[in-house]
């Protein structure tokens, strides 16, 4: 999630947490800690049965921050600003294994609906990414595609003799 804002205090405001969203009803099931700010709570550290504070000014852009829930350990989670055509933008990007996000991720085939959210403390600049559900059609297997071209090519060298 790439964002105008950085992760510190900006005009005022502080940097809010992810939170996740499966099924897109606004519950915000699971939070990532940005900045592990609150109690001892770390960043990148992934929350479920999250409470959320919201923001400030802007309710439609609730939630804000984490302020509480259970922790399942720290996620990947990468941060970093950059400079695209003298503007400044500052990149999120958050790893969690979909075994933690158990029992609403089920399996690798199927994606769930689910929105990932994140805004400042004031709420009038929010960013929501939503995701419809999916369904993925398994490819053939590696063994199964080399087997066949294997046939192929004794059945092209017997036609050739």
């Amino acid at each position: 999630m790439v964002t105008g804002f950085p992760l510190a205090v900006f005009e005022g405001n502080a940097p809010g947490d992810f939170a996740l969203d499966f099924g897109n009803n606004g519950t915000y099931e699971f939070g990532v800690e940005t900045t592990g700010n609150w109690g001892t709570s770390k960043q990148g550290e992934l929350f479920k049965h999250a409470s959320w504070s919201n923001t400030q000014y802007f309710s439609v852009c609730n939630p804000f921050a984490l302020n509480g829930g259970v922790s399942l350990g720290n996620v990947l989670f990468a941060y970093d600003n950059l400079t695209y055509i003298a503007n400044k933008h500052y990149a999120f990007e958050i790893g969690i294994p979909i075994n933690l996000l158990t029992p609403l991720w089920v399996t690798n085939f199927f994606i769930p609906k689910f929105s990932a959210h994140w805004t400042m403390q004031c709420g009038n600049n929010c960013i929501t990414l939503n995701l419809d559900s999916v369904v993925h059609t398994p490819e053939p297997s590696t063994i199964l595609l080399t087997l066949f071209g294997g046939l192929g090519t004794i059945l092209l060298r017997r036609r050739k003799k």
